[in-house]
C-alpha cells in the first residue's frame, strides 16, 4: 500500500514539473522571437494618435525592404500636409496578399489606405500581385483636393498569357468633410474603368481623360459629400406678394420663401390672406382674399412682374424673384 502511494506521488510531481518547464520554454521562445524581429530590418512604426483604416485595432509597422521605392513619393496632400505616399508590396509568405498603401511622416505611419479586396486578398480577384505600374496625385472630381490614382499589375498564371501583367486601376477620393481627412475607395469609378477601358490603354493620362465626361464622378462624390438637410433643400425660391384693395392701397406686402412653385398653393398656405376659391371650367378662381369678395363686376385680378396673368391662376408655376400683384378691380382694368 505504501509503495502504491509513493509511486503515485512521484508521478504527480513529475507531471507538475514538466508543465512548469514547458511554460518557461514557451515564454523563452516568445521573447526570443520579439528580440530577433526588432533587429532584422529597419522598421517604420505607427504614431499612436492616428488610426489605421485597414484595421484600427492594430499598430502598423512597415519593413523597409518591402517598400516599393520607385513608386513611393513625397507629396503635399490636403490636410495631411507634406507626407510620403508609400507603396508597400505583399508579404510573400501570405498567399494572395495584395499591395498596400500608406502615408508616412517623419518615419511614422499616419494613415492606411482602405483595401480593395476583402481581407486584402486577391484570391477571388484578377490574380497575383505583380507590380505597381504608376501613381499620380490629381483632382479627379473637381473639388480642389488632390486624389490618388494607382495602376497595379497582376498575373493570373493561367494559359499562354498567364504571366503577362494585367493592369487594374485603384482610385482613392479625398474626403475633406471629416475632422481628419480620409480617402474613400471609389469603387464605382474603379468598376467603370475596368469594364469600359482597354487594358492596353490603361495609363494615368488615359484614366484622367476618361473620367472627365463620366456621370459616375457625381455618384462617387456623393459617397464623400454630406447630403443637404431638409432645411437646406427647402426655400428654393423667393417671391414678392402684394395685395391691393379697390382703392389701390396695399393691404398686404411680403417676401415669401418657399419650395412650392404653384401660385395658388403658395397663397393657400398663407393664413393671413384667408383666401377662398371655387372651381371653374378653366381651373380655380379666387372668391375672397382677406374678407374682400368679388361683387358687382369687381374681381381679383393677378399680375406677374407687371403683366396681366392670362392663364388661370391655379395653373401658374412661380419662378424665383417673381413679383405677384393681386388687385381688386373691375375686369379689364
Amino acid at each position: 500500500m505504501r509503495k502504491r502511494v509513493f509511486v503515485t506521488l512521484i508521478i504527480l510531481l513529475s507531471v507538475f514539473g514538466l508543465c512548469a518547464c514547458s511554460e518557461k520554454v514557451k515564454e523563452g521562445n516568445d521573447n526570443e522571437g520579439k528580440d530577433s524581429s526588432a533587429t532584422n530590418d529597419e522598421i517604420i512604426k505607427e504614431k499612436s494618435d492616428y488610426s489605421s483604416v485597414a484595421d484600427p485595432s492594430e499598430n502598423v509597422s512597415l519593413e523597409e525592404k518591402r517598400i516599393i521605392q520607385d513608386q513611393s513619393f513625397k507629396v503635399e496632400l490636403g490636410d495631411w500636409g507634406n507626407v510620403r505616399f508609400v507603396s508597400y508590396e505583399p508579404d510573400n509568405s501570405i498567399g494572395f496578399e495584395d499591395v498596400s498603401f500608406f502615408l508616412t511622416k517623419e518615419d511614422m505611419v499616419i494613415y492606411s489606405f482602405p483595401y480593395y479586396c476583402e481581407n486584402n486578398s486577391t484570391e477571388n480577384y484578377v490574380g497575383l500581385f505583380d507590380s505597381v505600374a504608376a501613381v499620380d496625385f490629381c483632382d479627379v472630381n473637381n473639388d480642389n483636393i488632390k486624389d490618388v490614382i494607382v495602376i497595379i499589375n497582376y498575373v493570373t498564371g493561367a494559359g499562354p498569357q498567364g504571366m503577362t501583367p494585367r493592369p487594374r486601376a485603384r482610385i482613392f477620393l479625398a474626403d475633406n468633410q471629416k475632422f481628419n481627412q480620409e480617402f474613400t475607395l471609389a469603387t464605382d469609378l474603379i468598376d467603370d474603368i475596368t469594364n469600359n477601358m482597354e487594358e492596353k490603354e490603361l495609363t494615368i493620362a488615359a484614366i484622367c481623360e476618361y473620367l472627365k465626361n463620366k456621370s459616375t464622378i457625381t455618384q462617387a462624390v456623393e459617397q464623400v459629400t454630406p447630403k443637404p438637410s431638409e432645411e437646406e433643400k427647402s426655400n428654393d425660391i423667393e417671391i414678392t406678394l402684394n395685395i391691393y384693395n379697390m382703392n389701390k392701397e396695399a393691404i398686404y406686402s411680403e417676401k415669401v420663401k418657399t419650395e412650392k412653385t404653384n401660385l395658388l398653393e403658395i397663397m393657400s398656405n398663407i393664413d393671413a390672406l384667408k383666401m377662398e376659391t371655387e372651381d371653374s371650367e378653366g381651373g380655380k378662381f379666387i372668391v375672397s382674399i382677406m374678407d374682400i369678395s368679388y361683387d358687382y363686376g369687381q374681381y381679383w385680378n393677378c399680375y406677374i412682374n407687371g403683366e396681366s396673368l392670362l392663364e388661370n391662376i391655379s395653373l401658374y408655376e412661380m419662378k424665383d424673384n417673381d413679383v405677384v400683384d393681386l388687385r381688386y378691380e373691375k375686369t379689364g382694368k
